[in-house]
């Protein structure tokens, strides 16, 4: 208001600043500079420029999970050694005791990371540490408040199960059901959200 100007010109800013992955949008924190992280940041702005909305890059990324994380799932329960079933079971016992959402986040992160060291292969790890940054805000949102942390908690359990029984077809379906479960969350925040816009 101070400098006269409207909240949807804000917006437009902050979008063009996070889609030159200038900025990190953190919900319920803000917005902040982000940390230049060499070629992948670059990378990574390019592809943003190329998806366009943040909401619609979002949406992307989870389709994009759900193409190839069942898949990581099944190689990871065909191939877990008992140090990286013993891994899982740590992160996801931290993630039953954690109750902010940034760390429950950050635990939920590593968790996908995990199963995806549990393959050995290093390509399978990566291509899920790529997309960590995009998802960043959306694990704090479905991580929020108790019975979500426990909704999440269940899912990842669901996932696990199958992985230390060295069960592929079984890891793989857990796995596509909880990032359903996640895109079908995300799905109603952002129509709750365009609702918010059109009224304002």
């Amino acid at each position: 208001a101070m400098l006269e100007v409207s909240r949807s010109s804000v917006r437009e800013a902050v979008r063009e600043l996070w889609l030159k992955g200038l900025v990190d949008r953190r919900q319920g924190q803000g917005t902040y500079v982000r940390i230049r992280d060499g070629g992948r940041d670059s990378y990574l702005r390019h592809l943003n420029s190329r998806l366009g909305e943040p909401e619609l890059t979002i949406i992307n990324v989870l389709d994009y999970r759900a193409a190839l994380e069942p898949a990581i799932a099944a190689r990871a329960a065909e191939r877990a050694h008992p140090v990286d079933i013993g891994r899982l079971e740590s992160l996801l016992g931290q993630l039953e005791t954690e109750t902010s959402p940034s760390k429950c986040a950050e635990l939920d992160a590593a968790f996908h990371d995990a199963i995806a060291q549990a393959t050995g292969n290093r390509l399978l790890i990566e291509v899920v540490r790529f997309s960590r940054s995009w998802l960043d805000e959306t694990r704090r949102e479905t991580l929020q408040g108790k019975l979500r942390r426990a909704r999440s908690v269940a899912s990842h359990r669901t996932v696990l199960e199958p992985v230390t029984a060295h069960d592929p077809v079984a890891a793989s379906s857990a796995m596509a059901k909880h990032i359903q479960e996640v895109t079908s969350f995300v799905e109603q925040r952002m129509a709750q959200r365009r609702k918010t816009r059109a009224n304002d």
